[in-house]
This record gives structure tokens, C-alpha cells and sequence, in this order.
């Protein structure tokens, strides 16, 4: 099933890292033996400010966007906004 995704969506990762190089590597890793489609990682190491998330994928994109992500006001953001 992953390979038939691969296909139709590709996944972005946007990803706040303050001051952790073990934090990034894992991230690194982690994309890069997960299989998934992962068409780009961004990772911003100081604050994008509100919607900076959004804006980035709004950047990359003019396809339709999903958003996962573990901060309720990252989801709140994304919802109003749409």
C-alpha cells in the first residue's frame, strides 16, 4: 500500500528543532529508513513566527494539504486559515 501512495501523495516534513543535533539526526534517520513517500524534510532551527508551518507548505505545493502535528495550536493555525 505505501508504494501505491508514493504515486499520489508526498509527504513533507516541517520540523522545529531548537539546538539538538541528536534531535535532527533522528528525524534524519527516521525519514530516511521509514519507506514512506517523503518528497522534502524542512527544518527550521528558530521560530517561523504564526502560520510558519503553513506558509512553507503553501511554498512547496499547489496540491491539496493534510497536516499531522503534535501542538494543538499548530492544528488551530491550520484551521482557521482554511
Amino acid at each position: 500500500m505505501i508504494e501505491s501512495l508514493g504515486a499520489f501523495v508526498k509527504l513533507v516534513i516541517v520540523s522545529h528543532i531548537h539546538d539538538s543535533v541528536v534531535n535532527e539526526q533522528n528525524l534524519v534517520t527516521a525519514v530516511q529508513y521509514s519507506q514512506l513517500p517523503v518528497g522534502s524534510v524542512f527544518i527550521t532551527t528558530t521560530r517561523t513566527g504564526v502560520l510558519g508551518k503553513l506558509s512553507t507548505l503553501k511554498s512547496v505545493t499547489d496540491g491539496q494539504i493534510i497536516i499531522s502535528d503534535d501542538h494543538p495550536g499548530i492544528l488551530a493555525e491550520f484551521q482557521d486559515s482554511s
